[in-house]
């Protein structure tokens, strides 16, 4: 469709009540590097214009530019740290004061860091759910009000195959990334009929920083953050509300299903730990 002297995907624009058509707005956290990055990407190529939220503006500026330049988009940048509890009400209230409509929103940020329960420093262990947890369910409060009253909306947020089995060692990670896909799940029974549709992507290994990041070697199972992200575009478009990537991570999370609990807390916290001891070599 040509808009604006362009042409973009469908996905794209948004048509009003009154026949007025537009380019659709998508905000990306964690979009400084890794999948968000590369969502970033995916969602410029189809003639969104962007909102980029991370800590690092230096990388945002950077990428905003980029993709400003090749595809003709807006993208403004926010840097924030959404290990900050209070961090998705100045994001909204930045949002608004810049007069930007949100129209989906991918909440990609968080992280895991490899460590006993019992080890943890508890301020590491507050981050983290910060993160995982009190960030993301404000976003999704905040910005999909926004899309409610505005009578349409998506809402992905990233979540894990950790959502689906024990974790041992990356203790924090496996249950917080099983929230959000609760969460999901809860806000899509409750959102049906009002055109926000809300999506969980469940990705297994990926090749980005995370692994090193959280204190391991990455799985030789590990897939591309673009094809990860490209994945997760489509299903969000589609509305799909549980989205696993890929076949082998259909297949990871057919096996690992039926496996007695035991034996899955034995089995993965025995891969995981041969990750992080090869992590140490490297």
């Amino acid at each position: 469709m040509v808009h604006d002297g362009r042409t973009y995907d469908e996905d794209s624009l948004h048509t009003d009540a009154q026949g007025m058509t537009r380019r659709q707005t998508v905000l990306v956290t964690g979009a400084s590097g890794g999948i968000g990055k590369e969502f970033a990407r995916v969602f410029a190529q189809h003639g969104f214009d962007l909102v980029l939220v991370a800590r690092n503006e230096e990388r945002l500026e950077s990428l905003a530019g980029e993709l400003s330049d090749r595809y003709g988009v807006t993208a403004n940048v926010i840097a924030a740290d959404l290990s900050d509890e209070a961090a998705a009400e100045r994001i909204r209230a930045e949002v608004h004061e810049r007069g930007i409509v949100i129209d989906q929103l991918v909440n990609n940020a968080g992280a895991g860091k490899q460590m006993r329960t019992v080890d943890a420093d508890p301020d590491v262990l507050r981050g983290l759910i910060h993160l995982n947890v009190t960030s993301v369910t404000l976003m999704c409060r905040l910005f999909g009000a926004d899309m409610v009253e505005q009578g349409h909306g998506r809402i992905l947020n990233v979540s894990s195959m950790g959502a689906f089995v024990p974790d041992p060692f990356f203790n924090v990670y496996g249950p917080t990334k099983a929230f959000e896909m609760r969460l999901t799940e809860a806000m899509r029974g409750e959102l049906a009929g009002t055109g926000v549709t809300v999506s969980a992507l469940c990705p297994g290994p990926v090749k980005t920083g995370w692994a090193a990041n959280a204190g391991k070697a990455d799985s030789g199972m590990a897939k591309g953050a673009d094809l990860i992200a490209r994945l997760g575009y489509v299903g969000m478009q589609r509305g799909r509300l549980i989205i696993v990537p890929t076949m082998l991570y259909k297949a990871e999370r057919v096996i690992l299903g039926v496996l007695p609990e035991a034996a899955k807390v034995e089995v993965i916290g025995r891969w995981q730990m041969s990750l992080i001891e090869k992590g140490r070599e490297l």
